[in-house]
């Protein structure tokens, strides 16, 4: 007998004598399972990248809202049941294997230790993260004009795929130089200061215009 192992196990009040061979996770699993009854099919848990899924048990379907930066044609699942396995499409699937959830919805099935079945619908919705403003520069710090002949100033934002790019632009001197969208309109001799401001996090950048005649 010594090379018997002898399990008991006060969740099923079961002994279980079993060979070497059988591993832990497997006696896990047999435990498991014997907690629950013969027709139970249900989720308990099901997440994607960290994010758990609302699971209602009356209609039976799975909601989650993750980022439009993940790639949903494949991606790995997370979850846990009461029952004995997991199928879509046919196949059995395990926690952790990967999907293609790009279509936005997905049926599992829940397969109980009788056989029963229960369908449940993943269905995820996607939103767009913001991404912050970080600073903002100009094309040129300074520039000489003649009355006549506009400049052009460039903004770029950083990061530049933030989510806002929306500036505005001023001149603290439009009796000498007046600005629109970048277009810098020389008005009669004199100094100005040209400032791009950011919508969001209000950085700011300026470039001097001088104007001659």
């Amino acid at each position: 007998m010594s090379n018997v192992k002898i399990f008991f196990f006060s969740i099923c009040t079961t002994i279980m004598v079993l060979l070497p061979s059988c591993d832990q996770a497997d006696l896990y699993e047999f435990a498991l399972k014997s907690s629950y009854s013969p027709d139970a099919k249900t989720f308990t848990s099901f997440s994607i990248d960290g994010v758990s899924g609302y699971i209602d048990n009356d209609s039976f379907i799975i909601s989650l809202e993750l980022s439009a930066v993940l790639n949903l044609s494949a991606i790995a699942v997370s979850f846990t049941i009461e029952g004995d396995h997991v199928e879509m499409g046919g196949s059995t699937i395990s926690s952790g294997n990967t999907v293609d959830l790009s279509s936005g919805s997905l049926v599992f099935t829940v397969v109980a230790l009788d056989g029963s079945t229960r369908d449940y619908t993943v269905s995820v919705t996607t939103y767009t993260e913001n991404i912050a403003v970080t600073g903002v520069t100009l094309s040129d710090s300074a520039l000489s004009l003649v009355v006549g002949t506009d400049g052009y100033l460039t903004a770029t934002i950083y990061p530049t795929d933030a989510t806002s790019q929306n500036v505005t632009w001023t001149s603290d001197n439009e009796a000498a130089a007046t600005v629109s969208g970048g277009t810098v309109t020389p008005v009669n001799s004199g100094n100005a200061v040209i400032t791009v401001e950011t919508e969001d996090g209000g950085y700011t950048a300026t470039c001097t215009v001088t104007v001659g005649l």
